[in-house]
C-alpha cells in the first residue's frame, strides 16, 4: 500500500492530543500524511483531499455528534475506509458498539504511543484490532448495563441516572442504546418492560 493511501484522518476535539499523535505518526515509517478535524463536520470535510484519506482515527467524545453516533455517516462518506476508533474509556460497551458498527479495531488513548502505532498498522495489513471484552453477566449485559437497567426501571432519565453513577450523560446514552439493543427494544420502556419479563429487574 503506497503513501497516498496511507493517509489519515484523526477526529479528536482535543489539540494537544492530535498535535501528539501526529508527531508521533510523523517518525514511524510507513504512515503517511495526517490530516486532523475536531469535529464529525469537520471530518467530513476532507471527503475529497488530496491525497485520499485512507484510514480514519476516530474519538468516542465528540462535541456535538459524537464519535459513534456519527460513524456510520463517515463509514458512508468515506466508503471502504477503516475506522480506527479511539476511546479515552475503559468501559467495554464501547468496545461491543465499537464492534457492532462495524469499526476495524478498538484501542484505548491509555495504550502507549508504540501501542497505538502498531493497532494502525495491523489495520492497514487488514486486521481487525479489538482489546478481549470481558466476560459479561447471565444476562448478557456488563455490569455497568446492569445498573443503568435498574435506575431506567425506577424511570430516572438520563441525567439522574447520570448524576447517581457518576457518569456522563454521553455515557449513559451508550449504555442505554445497548441495552436497547441487546432486548430488542425500540424505547425506554419497551425495554423496562422486556427486562421484567426476562426477570432482570423487578
Amino acid at each position: 500500500m503506497n503513501n497516498i493511501s496511507r493517509s489519515l484522518l484523526l477526529v479528536d476535539d482535543h489539540r494537544l492530543f492530535r498535535e501528539g499523535l501526529v508527531l508521533l505518526l510523523r517518525d514511524r515509517p510507513g504512515l503517511g500524511r495526517a490530516y486532523e478535524a475536531g469535529t464529525i463536520d469537520e471530518a467530513l470535510g476532507f471527503v475529497d483531499a488530496a491525497p485520499p484519506v485512507g484510514m480514519i482515527l476516530l474519538d468516542i467524545a465528540l462535541p456535538g455528534v459524537d464519535g459513534l453516533a456519527g460513524m456510520a455517516s463517515l463509514q458512508q462518506a468515506f466508503a471502504g475506509v477503516p475506522v480506527l476508533v479511539l476511546s479515552g474509556s475503559e468501559d467495554p460497551v464501547h468496545r461491543q458498539l465499537a464492534l457492532g458498527q462495524g469499526a476495524a479495531g478498538f484501542v484505548e488513548k491509555s495504550a502507549s504511543g508504540e501501542e497505538i502505532c502498531e493497532a494502525i498498522l495491523r489495520v492497514w495489513r487488514g486486521d481487525r484490532v479489538f482489546p478481549p471484552i470481558p466476560e459479561t453477566q447471565a444476562t448478557g449485559l456488563t455490569p455497568r448495563q446492569e445498573d443503568v437497567l435498574r435506575h431506567l426501571g425506577e424511570g430516572l432519565s438520563n441525567k439522574a441516572i447520570a448524576r447517581h453513577l457518576g457518569l456522563s450523560e454521553n455515557t449513559v446514552r451508550v449504555h442505554v442504546s445497548a441495552i436497547l439493543a441487546l432486548l430488542g427494544a425500540t424505547s425506554r420502556t419497551e425495554a423496562v418492560m422486556a427486562a421484567h419479563r426476562r426477570g432482570w429487574i423487578r
